[in-house]
C-alpha cells in the first residue's frame, strides 16, 4: 500500500468516526443542532469524494468495506437506541437526522448496498421479536416505533 493511499484509507476512517461523533452529540443534547446539518453534509460529501477515489483505483477494497459497514453499524445503532426517560418526541429530530445521513450516503451504490442489507437484517429482527413480546410490555412501543424509523 502506498503512501496516499494510506493517508486517503485513514481520512475516510477519521471522517466515519467524526461523523458518528456528530450524531452522537445529538443525541445527547436531544435539541436541533443548528451546526449539525453543515458539518454532517461536509463529512458525508468528504466521505463520498474520498470512497470514489479510493474504489475508482480498486485499492484496499477489504478495509474500506470494514470502515463503511463500522459507519452503518454505529449510525444504526445510534438511530434505533432510545435513551432513558426519553420518548418517542424527545429523539425523533435526531433519528430524522441520522435517517436523513443513510440517504445521502445511500446514493453512492458500495454504501447504499450495505445500508440496505443491515436496514432490512435490523427490521426482520426486530419484527421477530415483536411477535414473541407481550403488547403490554413496556419496550413494545419504542421497538415498534423503531422499526417505522427505519
Amino acid at each position: 500500500m502506498d503512501f496516499n493511499s494510506e493517508d486517503e484509507i485513514q481520512q475516510l476512517s477519521l471522517s466515519t468516526d467524526f461523523l458518528v461523533e456528530l450524531s452522537d452529540g445529538i443525541f445527547a443534547k436531544r435539541e436541533p443542532c443548528s451546526t449539525f446539518g453543515t458539518f454532517s453534509h461536509q463529512a458525508v460529501d468528504f466521505i463520498l469524494a474520498l470512497l470514489k477515489n479510493i474504489l475508482s483505483s480498486k485499492r484496499e477494497k477489504e478495509l474500506v468495506e470494514e470502515i463503511i459497514d463500522g459507519l452503518v453499524t454505529r449510525l444504526m445503532k445510534r438511530m434505533c437506541t432510545i435513551p432513558e426517560n426519553a420518548g418517542p418526541v424527545d429523539c425523533s429530530d435526531a433519528q430524522f437526522n441520522v435517517q436523513h445521513l443513510f440517504r445521502k450516503l445511500g446514493n453512492e451504490e458500495f454504501i447504499g448496498q450495505r445500508i440496505i442489507l443491515a436496514v432490512s437484517q435490523k427490521i426482520s429482527n426486530v419484527s421477530e421479536s415483536l411477535l414473541l413480546l407481550d403488547p403490554f410490555d413496556d419496550s413494545f412501543p419504542d421497538m415498534h416505533g423503531n422499526m417505522f424509523m427505519l
